[in-house]
């Protein structure tokens, strides 16, 4: 396979060098003239239980002392400790999907279910929901933008997108949470549309929703619209997801340009 790999009808098939092969598995043909075998897998720590993995988010703090790997497995959310999954966060919902932010130097962790939760990546400490988290909503999304918190996926108001006070300098805890029905901190997103809010991502100074940009700084998805729910990443200024099959990206000037279409 000195040749390596060329794809069928880039050359005459009389052309086709002997050394050459059209098909490959679990092959890498990246120096010319050698075929490598692909890199496979490992498992990453023991100590899981038989279930679903529901989240997965790497927390740093900011000095830089606290790095964790953490995962939700069935209802107990675990912290990478050397080569063990230790258990950390028990009682959550069955079959609900974990997302993280960090913040303050704490990791926040939200399900649509159970309460807001922080923690400080200290392994002799809790989870707790006082404090920062005190009063936050109950949410499916949360993001970090323009040093607030910003949860949405409320199941009383699944297009109400809460956000957290700015950073107090004096104030203990640091920041607060106003969820009153009728003056609290929040933004309603065409409420009576007959669609709901399935996924949040912060990108770049534009907020994103379905048909219409604001000024606020993230992208939503509608229940409607033939986009995924989750699985977002912003990647060189893209944010990528994954539809059923393949993947897909998007910049913010390509969705602005969407929107101005007739």
């Amino acid at each position: 396979m000195e040749s390596g790999l060329i794809c069928p009808g880039s050359v005459g098939i009389h052309q086709m060098p002997l050394t050459a092969v059209t098909e490959s598995m679990n092959f890498e043909f990246d120096s010319i003239g050698s075929a490598r075998l692909r890199k496979g897998s490992t498992s990453l720590g023991t100590g899981l239980a038989a279930s679903n993995v529901l989240g997965l988010y790497e927390f740093n703090d900011d000095p830089g002392t606290y790095h964790r790997l953490v995962c939700v497995n069935g209802t107990v959310l675990y912290y990478l400790s050397g080569t063990t999954w230790t258990s950390k966060r028990t009682g959550l919902t069955a079959s609900k999907k974990a997302r993280f932010t960090t913040f303050l130097n704490y990791l926040w962790m939200v399900n649509g279910s159970n309460d807001t939760a922080i923690w400080d990546g200290q392994t002799g400490n809790s989870f707790v929901t006082t404090g920062n988290a005190s009063g936050a909503p109950v949410g499916k999304f949360i993001e970090v933008f323009r040093a607030r918190v910003w949860i949405t996926g409320n199941a009383t108001y699944p297009d109400r997108i809460y956000f957290s006070s700015l950073p107090s300098a004096v104030a203990t805890p640091v920041i607060t949470w106003n969820t009153s029905a009728t003056t609290g901190d929040w933004i309603d997103i065409s409420p009576s549309d007959g669609e709901n809010i399935t996924a949040l991502k912060r990108m770049q100074n534009s907020f994103w929703y379905s048909r219409i940009i604001t000024s606020i700084g993230f992208m939503l998805m509608t229940t409607l619209k033939p986009m995924p729910r989750s699985a977002w990443e912003l990647i060189a200024r893209r944010v990528w997801w994954k539809p059923r099959q393949g993947f897909t990206s998007i910049t913010r000037r390509d969705f602005i340009n969407i929107m101005m279409a007739p």
